[in-house]
């Protein structure tokens, strides 16, 4: 198990953090630059909408994103450090990374 990776269900709130920017916009959600207020430390938050997972039945495929990242433990492999909930949005702690990303490296070859 990722020793970053802490279920951090009912710890976590949104408020905690500050948004810096949108970094992306996927299928399902959006990725956010956040510094975590307490500490001043900087995060990306993925945030999905519950109820478009549960209509697009993505639930499955989400629990599996989450439970791969949080066995990983790879230098080139975004760290995971924790899932939460808000009201309406499932959000995920993870890894700030302040390169390319790999669909962008992708479609440049």
């Amino acid at each position: 198990m990722n020793k970053k990776f802490e279920l951090t269900h009912g710890v976590l709130k949104m408020d905690a953090f500050d948004t810096e920017l949108c970094l992306g916009v996927g299928a399902f959600g959006k990725v956010y630059w956040v510094t975590y207020k307490s500490t001043d430390e900087k995060y990306a938050l993925k945030i999905m909408n519950s109820n478009q997972l549960t209509r697009q039945d993505l639930w499955k495929q989400i629990f599996n994103e989450i439970l791969i990242l949080s066995k990983c433990e790879h230098e080139n492999v975004i760290w995971i450090y924790g899932v939460f909930e808000s009201d309406s949005d499932l959000c995920l702690l993870l890894e700030l990374s302040e390169g390319q990303n790999l669909f962008k490296i992708l479609k440049e070859i």
